[in-house]
């Protein structure tokens, strides 16, 4: 959070947890390469936190080509 009248930042803690068995990494080959030397990498995250007494969810994905 930043104070706009001092400009100072004041931390915020948290307590997020990787929800497991939501989150995950694939690794998908071009079928043509048998040693997988290309193709892509998918990354799903997805965290949470409670937060007055509900669950809060943040969830990322990316995709890597290579």
């Amino acid at each position: 959070m930043v104070n706009t009248t001092t400009s100072s930042i004041q931390e915020i803690a948290t307590d997020s947890r990787i929800d497991q068995d939501r989150s995950g990494i694939t690794l998908v080959c071009t079928p043509a390469s048998p040693t997988c030397g290309s193709g892509r990498i998918d990354i799903k995250l997805v965290l949470y936190q409670m937060y007055g007494g509900r669950r809060q969810e943040l969830e990322l994905e990316s995709r890597f080509g290579f």
